[in-house]
């Protein structure tokens, strides 16, 4: 595929070759090397792809050293060596960004996603180093609310998909602990709701146009469905009611507007939620090919009404 010069970049490549400051062979050579297809030029993947395997061997190795003589360090070394991680996964990928001026204007790229990544690795990182400076104090707290910040910091500062991965993760350990402090930690009907209502705001956001919106939707409703399934370790009726109320909502949102996530998240709901309540109102006495058999036809009935309502917007 050609870059295809324009008219009037030509016509400045002749301008300076008609003033003398290029000849007429260095002028062909330039209109050659400019408009010559994008495949013949070196790939700026390669770059990406060595970015990333220098950061896997770096973080390998850091991960070793610690394995090989974490038993041995006290905790000031820990902390320290951690903090340095973190330290200098943000350092290097400020630098590798342009500096602090040029983080906030980096172009989506190869250069970007690779900073992402670092920036994503920084946040464990320093959540580990609170966690052994806090000595188990306030339990999880300390950790979890460190790397929510930092994670939630890089993500609004690229808007990548690293981002939004280690903030969803973060933010999940961080309800978890705020939960535990409050002593709500063993009630699952509140944990679930937490985790229900973490997984709604993350579509939501991923609706209104949030940066890696499509990842946060897939993570919100995978989020969504396993807090509606929390209780049902437990036993009773909330398992399945709470997870059938989720697929009804990414069904009725996919009925506003079409996406392909919710739809499937409403459709998994549906099909894990049925055979629970047929299960649960039957005292267990369904086998398990009806079962399969029952999750069969509601994959079928949905699609039907999916497939009708389709046909009448179209």
């Amino acid at each position: 595929m050609s870059r295809g010069l324009s008219a009037q970049q030509r016509s400045s490549i002749d301008d300076l070759v008609a003033g003398g400051e290029l000849t007429a062979e260095q002028g062909r050579r330039v209109l050659s090397e400019l408009d010559r297809p994008d495949a013949a030029r070196p790939h700026g993947g390669v770059w990406e792809l060595l970015g990333y395997l220098g950061g896997a061997l770096v973080l390998g190795g850091a991960l070793l050293l610690f394995g090989l003589n974490w038993a041995q360090l006290g905790d000031p070394g820990k902390i320290l060596l951690l903090a340095l991680a973190a330290v200098l996964l943000l350092g290097a990928g400020t630098w590798l960004g342009g500096g602090p001026r040029g983080l906030r204007s980096l172009a989506p790229g190869p250069r970007a996603r690779i900073v992402a990544v670092l920036f994503a690795l920084a946040a464990p990182a320093a959540a580990g180093a609170v966690d052994v400076a806090a000595g188990g104090v306030a339990g999880e707290l300390p950790w979890s609310a460190t790397g929510t910040a930092l994670a939630l910091a890089g993500y609004l500062l690229l808007g990548s998909v690293p981002g939004v991965l280690v903030t969803w993760a973060f933010g999940i350990a961080l309800a978890a602990a705020v939960l535990d402090q409050v002593g709500a930690g063993e009630h699952a009907l509140v944990v679930s709701a937490v985790f229900v209502l973490l997984g709604a705001l993350w579509v939501v956001l991923g609706r209104v146009g949030a940066p890696a919106g499509r990842t946060a939707v897939v993570l919100g409703v995978l989020l969504a469905l396993v807090g509606a399934q929390w209780p049902a370790s437990e036993g009773g009726a909330w398992g399945y009611a709470l997870t059938a109320c989720v697929a009804l909502a990414c069904l009725a949102a996919t009925f506003v507007r079409r996406d392909p996530v919710l739809l499937t998240g409403g459709v998994v709901g549906m099909t894990v939620a049925v055979p629970e309540a047929v299960w649960d109102w039957t005292g267990g006495a369904l086998s398990a090919p009806l079962i399969v058999l029952i999750a069969g036809t509601v994959l079928l009935a949905v699609g039907g009404a999916g497939l009708q309502w389709h046909g009448r917007r179209g």
